[in-house]
Parts: C-alpha cells; structure tokens; sequence
C-alpha cells in the first residue's frame, strides 16, 4: 500500500526530508519554516519585500505532489477495506486526513502571504504606478499591472466623484 507521508512538504513524518541526514535536515530549515517566516517578515514589515517566487514555486510543487499522493493513499485505503484486505479504522479520522490538514495549513500560509502584498499593493499603488521601475526589484509584473489598474480605478473615481 502507499504511502502519503513521503515528500510531506514540511519533510517526512520521521522528520527528515528529502533523504536527507538528521543532521543535515536539522540545521536546514524545512519548506515550511521559511514559510512561515516569509508570512511573518511580510506582514510586520512596512514596505513591500522582494517576491518569494523560488520559495512559493518549489512550495506549490511539493504541494501539488503531496495531495497527488494523499488521494492516491485514500484510493486504496478504500479498495483495501472493500475487499477486505484491511479492517477499517475505529478512528473518526484516516492518516491522509491529517496530511490533507497539514496541506491546508501550508495552502492557508502561501494565501497570508499573498494577502498581505496585495493589500501592501493597494496602499502603495499610486507611488507603484507613477514610478513602476523603482519597484521591478520586489514586484512581479502582474502586481506592478494589478497596481496601475488601481491607480487608474481610484483617478477615475475621484474625477467621477468630482474632486
């Protein structure tokens, strides 16, 4: 049977990630940790850090990987009970359940990162569209548009408004 704690986005389940040594995966701070502290270093701070691309690249796909392997985990969990092959759980929840979770932890973090810049954007948006170069170091060029077209809304809201 598979199983789904291989290549868990924050290491495996026996806290080594990727084959790494114990001594190695301890002095390397997991995907997750970044994380989190990417998340942190960007909500405290108050101007706009350069985009974690790498970072919340190698996430998704790690990400993406593990839910592959969680529902593949569960497939045949199912088939396993329906042939009798395993007994089912007397647990009110399966080992892919607390993966998934974990998953929906890491989802939760990258979405706090990405909130957090597009509210940053928001506030910063007309010094972001009268000189999008000084920010082409920290922003993606979809966030430099999402800041021109904001800038663009709110002008032509205050000449409808009539200020």
């Amino acid at each position: 049977a598979a199983d789904a704690r291989g290549g868990a986005v924050g290491g495996g389940a026996d806290g080594q990630g990727a084959g790494l040594s114990a001594e190695a995966t301890a002095a390397a701070p997991t995907l997750a940790t970044r994380l989190i502290a990417v998340a942190d270093n960007e909500r405290h701070a108050p101007e706009l850090l350069p985009y974690p691309a790498a970072l919340l690249g190698q996430t998704m796909a790690r990400l993406s990987a593990q839910l592959d392997k969680i529902v593949v985990a569960e497939r045949e969990r199912r088939e396993e009970e329906a042939r009798g092959l395993r007994e089912p759980s007397v647990l009110p929840f399966h080992p892919e359940d607390l993966y998934r979770l974990e998953c929906s932890r890491i989802q939760f973090l990258i979405n706090s990162i990405l909130r957090t810049r597009l509210q940053k954007i928001h506030r910063f948006a007309s010094r972001i569209a009268m000189n999008p170069d000084s920010f082409a170091d920290r922003l993606t060029a979809n966030e430099i548009a999402v800041a021109t077209r904001l800038h663009e809304i709110e002008q032509q809201a205050l000449l409808d408004g009539g200020l």
